[in-house]
């Protein structure tokens, strides 16, 4: 399968792809990833690892896909997304982090609420992706001033109609209940859910409990899409 991967705000798609070397290992199987990296530049994620601070180089660029509380920003990142994947796919799915998983799961609630509408009954366009892994998920429509009407939307049920993961840390302070509320408005019967003992991090060796607990996790998804 083919994974497109949205690194969190702060850091890189070469920290992305460092941060989920040993998630990838464990996998296994004959997947193809492809990083991409955000165009906004930015400070340092706070919470960075002193292993993934000696792994950056000095001249490393940390990067954002859109700024916060900025809805214009976000706009233009959600559009380069999709013309992204329009030009680059078919993805099979996404492995997103953080403020990737915000940007990956508007995109995906969006089409879905295009193809329900009466409008676009009889579109045959499908959904981006064919599943979707949330690592410490950010929600999506969270900035301030970008259409408050959205967030009641977010109360409804099945948004993401597709099988997903979602992956967090049972301390994670940066985003304590996004996590959770995310996963509630994805399809219950294909959801998986996964909360180990870190923070707002990706499973790596130093807790192979969790790294085994999420890859579980990924591997009954990849099942369930390969069945459908």
């Amino acid at each position: 399968m083919r994974f497109l991967c949205l690194h969190g705000a702060g850091t890189n798609s070469q920290i992305f792809e460092f941060q989920t070397a040993s998630l990838r290992h464990e996998l296994g199987g004959d997947h193809v990833y492809e990083f991409v990296d955000g165009l906004i530049p930015c400070e340092p994620f706070a919470g960075m690892s002193c292993r993934l601070q000696d792994f950056i180089s000095s001249d490393s660029d940390y990067l954002a896909y859109y700024e916060p509380n900025n809805s214009t920003s976000f706009s233009k990142a959600k559009s380069d997304l999709k013309t992204y994947i329009d030009e680059e796919g078919p993805f099979d799915g996404v492995i997103a982090f953080s403020q990737g998983s915000s940007l990956a799961a508007v995109v995906m609630i969006e089409q879905h609420v295009r193809q329900a509408a009466k409008f676009d009954a009889t579109s045959t366009t499908t959904q981006p992706f064919r599943c979707a892994v949330f690592l410490s998920a950010r929600l999506p429509y969270v900035d301030a001033g970008y259409h408050p009407q959205c967030h009641g939307m977010l109360t409804s049920e099945e948004l993401i109609v597709v099988p997903t993961v979602h992956i967090w840390g049972a301390k994670d302070k940066i985003e304590p209940d996004q996590h959770l509320a995310l996963s509630k408005i994805c399809k219950r019967q294909t959801r998986y859910i996964f909360v180990h003992g870190g923070e707002h991090e990706v499973p790596g060796p130093r807790d192979k409990d969790s790294l085994t607990g999420s890859v579980r996790m990924i591997k009954k998804m990849l099942t369930e899409v390969e069945c459908s």
